[in-house]
């Protein structure tokens, strides 16, 4: 095994939920998001445009980030890691997860918009969380990312970036104005 600079990685990918090729360097391991890599043809491709997120710490990563999205409350849109998305409600947060072994472990899920906090949630594996965040703000573009702590690691997202179009027809009961 060679050494490697400080902040140099590999990257692995997952296929039929299995992580291939992982490889641990300096305590980093950027993983490319489920499936990204069929639907773009290419490994190359998917870290091009950020499709991947990166864990933190020694050993195998263990921990596989099943679905990271942002979905429209009032329509179909829906986007995932590195996607930018137009969306007239407010946004809903899908995140799922398990690991690799089956262990059952306490973790903690960290929703981050525009680099603050918004919510922790601690749950179990396999885990599913559906959120709803009630911020809207017209014309706004922000981001969304995760952060997962276990054990002695750190699962870290790329971003998804979220830009408020007005809707067609407003109401106030479902659109929280700020």
């Amino acid at each position: 095994k060679r050494d490697l600079p400080p902040g140099v990685a590999e990257y692995s990918y997952f296929y039929g939920g299995v992580l291939w090729g992982v490889r641990e360097f300096n305590e980093f391991l950027f993983a490319l998001y489920p499936d990204q890599i069929f639907k773009l043809a290419s490994d190359q491709k998917a870290l091009r445009e950020g499709k991947m997120y990166i864990i933190r710490g020694k050993g195998k990563p263990e921990l596989i980030l099943d679905k990271f999205i942002i979905k429209d409350s009032l329509s179909d849109t829906e986007g995932i890691i590195a996607d930018e998305i137009y969306i007239k409600g407010v946004p809903v947060v899908g995140i799922s997860g398990h690991f690799s072994n089956e262990q059952d472990e306490l973790i903690k899920v960290k929703l981050i918009r525009n680099g603050i906090l918004v919510q922790t949630f601690e749950v179990a594996s396999p885990f599913k969380i559906d959120y709803q965040d009630d911020y809207f703000i017209a014309n706004e573009k922000i981001y969304y990312r995760i952060e997962i702590e276990y054990a002695d690691k750190m699962l870290i997202t790329n971003p998804i970036f979220v830009k408020f179009e007005l809707p067609d027809s407003l109401s106030y009961d479902i659109i929280k104005m700020r």
